[in-house]
């Protein structure tokens, strides 16, 4: 039964973030709704890396036992380059770092093509 501090919450989605958020809440002593339009969970996905944040909450919420028990092991990561050779990761995430900089450095340039070049507010 909620607390008489309790709200009533309304949760729109119930995929990690919602079925998560709801856990917490109703611990706390939340009266919660939780809606998804799909017309069941889904059971596919994409693979995720799992560590840090992610694995320190499924602790607590004592799930790691059945995490376990569904994971799919990975044999072996490789980075790639565009044409698909494998490379140094710090390499490649060095191309695409920079390659991302030199994008937002254009965006900024074409911003400001229109403004007075003295009160652009140019970063160095």
């Amino acid at each position: 039964m909620p607390s008489p501090e309790a709200m009533k919450i309304l949760i729109s989605g119930a995929e990690i973030a919602g079925l998560t958020l709801s856990f917490w809440l109703r611990l706390d002593g939340h009266d919660l709704t939780v809606v998804e339009k799909a017309p069941s969970l889904r059971d596919e996905g994409y693979m995720i890396d799992f560590f840090g944040s992610g694995y320190d909450v499924s602790e607590r919420m004592l799930l790691l036992g059945e995490l376990e028990k569904i994971h799919y092991p990975i044999s072996r990561l490789a980075f790639v380059d565009a044409n698909g050779r494998e490379g140094d990761p710090e390499l490649i995430l060095s191309h695409v770092c920079l390659n991302q900089l030199h994008q937002v450095a254009e965006r900024i340039a074409d911003q400001s093509d229109d403004h007075d070049p003295d009160s652009a507010g140019y970063l160095a």
